[in-house]
Formats: C-alpha cells, sequence, structure tokens
C-alpha cells in the first residue's frame, strides 16, 4: 500500500506542477486574481471555474479513496467537519503560495499530531495554539516563509 500510495502522489504532484506551470495554469492564477480582467481578455471565466472545480475534484477524489483503501473501510466519522478542516489546517501551517507547501504543512500536522497526543488527549487544543502561532509568526506558511527568507534573500 505505501508504494502505491507514494507512486500515485508523485504522479498526482507532477500532474499539478504541469498545470500549475502550463498556460491554462497561468489563466487560473489571473481568475484567482481578477476574474473581471480574464473576461475582458475572452475568458469564459465559468468554465475556467468549472474545470479548476472537477481538477480538485478529481485528486480529492483520489486522496478520499487512498484513504479508505489504507483503512480497509469508510465511516460516517470521514463527513464530519473536523475531518475536513484538515486539508485547511495543513494548507495554512505548510503556505498556501507555495507549490509544495501543503505537502510540508501535512508532514508537520501529523508530526505534531503524533508528539501532542503522547502528552495529552486534548490535542487539538494544543494543535489550535501551535496554529495561532505559526500564523502569527509565519504569515507565508513555515515552507513558505523559510523558502522567502532563506532563497528570496541570497538572490539579492
Amino acid at each position: 500500500m505505501y508504494y502505491l500510495v507514494f507512486v500515485l502522489v508523485f504522479i498526482g504532484c507532477s500532474l499539478l506542477w504541469l498545470i500549475v506551470h502550463s498556460p491554462f495554469g497561468l489563466v487560473l492564477k489571473a481568475l484567482r486574481e481578477n476574474k473581471q480582467r480574464v473576461s475582458f481578455i475572452g475568458g469564459n471565466v465559468k468554465l475556467l471555474r468549472i474545470a479548476a472545480f472537477a481538477i480538485s475534484g478529481a485528486f480529492t477524489g483520489l486522496a478520499g479513496v487512498l484513504f479508505c483503501l489504507f483503512n480497509n473501510m469508510a465511516t460516517p466519522e470521514f463527513m464530519h467537519w473536523s475531518f475536513s478542516a484538515k486539508p485547511v489546517i495543513m494548507s495554512v501551517i505548510g503556505g498556501t503560495g507555495v507549490f509544495l507547501g501543503p505537502l510540508f504543512g501535512a508532514a508537520i500536522f501529523f508530526f505534531l499530531e503524533q508528539v501532542i497526543i503522547q502528552f495529552t488527549e486534548n490535542w487539538m487544543f494544543f494543535l489550535g495554539l501551535v496554529l495561532v502561532f505559526i500564523v502569527l509568526f509565519f504569515p507565508e506558511g513555515v515552507f513558505g516563509t523559510l523558502r522567502n527568507k532563506f532563497f528570496k534573500q541570497g538572490s539579492k
């Protein structure tokens, strides 16, 4: 199962990298910044949003299938709001403005979860405190802030 997940995550990240750096990805970035300008240059905003939503849904569905295969079941607990908030929290921790930020955010999230669970059952409270610290002191996420600090300054 580990190798299957690893291969599918690698293929998924590669496909997303290609999408983000393609002309379609540039149009999606422009759409994120200003949808009115995209419509002025002839872009079909509604169709572009549907395409982005479909791509997002496909990758989310793949992640859900892999998670259910890993657990050998799907329970109603997976529909609770806290379960669906985890990817958002992971993205905030890693940094949403960096391509690999959410991936590193997921690793940090699971590491913190395992460390905090060893000390208390109220791990979500303490993870929330860590999240507040990260939002205050790492405004672009951990990975985004570190990348900007070490790699952007070196090029000046």
